[in-house]
C-alpha cells in the first residue's frame, strides 16, 4: 500500500503512467483504513488503494465465517451439509437473478471495450462482495471435510470404476466447456443475451469449482493416475510458497508494462508469450525476495512467540500442579498427625 502510494510513480515513464499512478493517491489518502481493516470490498469498493487487494478483504471475511460451517459439519454433519447447500444455492441464485435484473454481461472489464454492455464490475460490490462469491468457498469447505472423513475412514469409498470414469469425463468436459464459453462471452462483439449471460455469471464459477473438486477428490482417493503424480510433484512446493507474493506484486508489474509504453506495441502471439514469460519470471523473483526477507522471518517470529507462550503456560500449569500436590501432601500429613 505504501509502495503504491509513494514510490510506484518512479518505476517508469510514459504518456499515461503518471496519470494512472496518480489515481492511486486519492484512495490511499482517504480510504487506506479500509484495506487495513479488510473491508475494502464493501466500504468504498470502487476506491481501493491497491486495486487488487480487495480479494484479501474477501478472503479474510470468508475465513472468519468458516468456523461456523466447520463446527456444524463436525458436530452436526446433516445440519452442516444442509446449511452448506442452502447457502451455495442462495448465492448462485442471487448472482443469477441480480445479473438478469441489472442486465449484467459476462467478462472482465467490458466497459473498457464498449459502453453498451455492463458487467459485474459496473457494480463493485457485486464483483467484490462475498455474498456472490461464497458459493465456491463453501464448496471448498465441503470438499475439505469430505476428504477428511475419507482419510479418517468415516466415509464409504466403495465406488465402482465405471462411476469414476464417468466422473472424469463429466468433470473434464465441464472444465473445457467453461473455458470455451468464457472465450465467447468475453468477446467485445458478443451481444448481451438476457438468459445466457446471467446464467453464465451465476453458474460459471460454481461449475468450474465442482469439476475441479472432483479432480482433487479423485486424486486424493488414488484415482488420479498420471495427473495425480504430476500434481504431487515436489517441485511445485517451493513455487506454491511464492504464490501469495506473486499475487501481491504481479499487478504492479504488468501495469507498469502496459501503462509505461511510449510507443504502440505490435501484437502477436509470440510477443504475448514473451511478455507473459517475463511477467512470470519477474513476479516470482520479487516474490522469492519477499518470502526470504519478510514472510519467513515474520512466520518464524510468530511461531517463536506462540511456542514461548505455550511453554510459559505449560510451566505455569506445572507449578500449579506442584503447589497443589505439595499442599495436598501437607494437609494429609497434618491429618495423620
Amino acid at each position: 500500500m505504501m509502495f503504491s502510494y509513494s514510490l510506484a510513480v518512479y518505476l517508469t515513464r510514459g504518456p499515461i503512467w503518471t496519470r494512472m499512478v496518480g489515481s492511486f493517491e486519492t484512495p490511499c489518502e482517504q480510504y487506506w483504513w479500509t484495506g487495513l481493516l479488510h473491508i475494502s470490498n464493501y466500504v468504498n469498493p470502487d476506491a481501493t488503494c491497491v486495486s487488487h487487494s480487495w480479494y484479501l478483504a474477501c478472503d479474510f471475511q470468508l475465513n472468519i465465517i468458516a468456523p461456523l460451517f466447520l463446527i456444524l459439519l463436525q458436530k452436526r454433519p446433516k445440519i452442516g451439509w444442509i446449511l452448506l447447500g442452502v447457502c451455495i444455492a442462495a448465492s448462485v441464485v442471487g448472482a443469477t437473478v441480480n445479473a438478469y435484473l441489472r442486465e449484467l454481461g459476462s467478462g472482465f472489464m467490458l466497459s473498457e471495450f464498449t459502453s453498451s454492455r455492463n458487467s459485474d464490475l459496473s457494480y463493485p460490490i457485486d464483483h467484490k462482495g462475498i455474498h456472490y462469491r461464497i458459493s465456491t468457498f463453501l464448496m471448498g469447505i465441503g470438499l475439505g471435510y469430505l476428504v477428511f472423513t475419507v482419510k479418517q475412514n468415516k466415509a464409504n469409498q466403495n465406488i465402482s470404476k465405471v462411476l469414476w470414469q464417468v466422473g472424469w469425463v463429466v468433470s473434464t468436459s465441464i472444465l473445457a466447456a467453461v473455458v470455451a464459453v468464457t472465450v465467447v462471452m468475453v468477446d467485445p462483439d458478443h451481444k448481451f443475451c438476457p438468459w445466457l449471460d446471467p446464467l453464465f455469471v451465476g453458474l460459471s464459477r460454481p461449475l468450474f469449482c465442482i469439476s475441479l473438486s472432483w479432480v482433487i477428490l479423485a486424486c486424493t482417493l488414488g484415482y488420479g493416475g498420471f495427473l495425480n503424480q504430476f500434481l504431487s510433484w515436489s517441485g511445485f512446493r517451493p513455487l506454491a510458497r511464492l504464490t501469495y507474493g506473486v499475487y501481491l506484486v504481479h499487478y504492479l508489474g504488468f501495469t507498469k508494462q502496459l501503462y509505461g509504453m511510449q510507443v504502440p506495441l505490435t501484437f502477436s502471439f509470440i510477443d504475448y508469450v514473451y511478455l507473459l514469460g517475463g511477467d512470470l519470471v519477474v513476479s516470482f523473483t520479487i516474490a522469492a525476495a519477499l518470502y526470504v526477507t519478510v514472510e519467513t522471518p515474520c512466520c518464524r517470529l510468530a511461531t517463536y512467540f506462540l511456542k514461548g507462550k505455550k511453554k510459559r503456560d505449560s510451566i505455569d500449569e506445572t507449578h500449579q500442579m506442584s503447589d497443589f500436590r505439595t499442599s495436598t501432601k501437607g494437609s494429609e500429613q497434618q491429618q495423620n498427625n
